[in-house]
């Protein structure tokens, strides 16, 4: 079996949970799915300030203002030490009256079913077409597996549309 999924905009970081979790004796999903096939880019480090934990995991968009027919670059940066593993699948919500809000696709989509593995230093992107985003601020839901602890958690990526210049 194989898993999938995708995200967006301004960086969300995820820290470590503070308890360790038992070793399993369960066999890691990747040597299950055998090698990956899809290339990842290495990702240079900055310097570390001693004393400083890293983040698990950074996701971000190219930019962060876009018009409702561009498409966008999500980019998820891994510099902590545990792997994580998710697919293509995505959400995105929209901010309407201080909540978020999921945004219907206009067509039914469809994903490839893949696992993508991010290991230590290592960096994924994926690009997705803003089809027709109306003005506002919106948001890439994005659900990744931890698999050095066992755990999972969502990402968010924020964005601004704009449909016309400003003046």
């Amino acid at each position: 079996m194989i898993i999938v999924m995708a995200a967006l905009a301004w960086t969300l970081v995820l820290q470590p949970a503070p308890a360790e979790l038992a070793e399993t004796n369960k066999m890691p999903l990747n040597q299950l799915l055998g090698r990956s096939l899809f290339s990842l880019h290495n990702w240079s480090e900055e310097a570390e300030v001693e004393g400083t934990e890293k983040p698990m995991l950074e996701m971000s968009t190219d930019k962060n203002q876009y018009t409702g027919s561009d498409s966008l670059t999500l980019i998820i940066k891994n510099p902590g030490n545990d792997v994580f593993f998710f697919g293509y699948p995505y959400e995105i919500e929209r901010r309407l009256n201080g909540e978020w809000r999921k945004v219907p696709p206009k067509e039914e989509q469809f994903f490839i079913m893949v696992a993508i593995y991010l290991k230590p230093g290592e960096v994924w992107k994926q690009d997705i077409i803003l089809d027709g985003l109306e003005d506002g601020i919106y948001r890439i839901v994005k659900q990744v597996n931890n698999e050095t602890r066992d755990s999972k958690h969502t990402l968010y990526a924020e964005f601004e549309v704009k449909n016309q210049a400003v003046e």
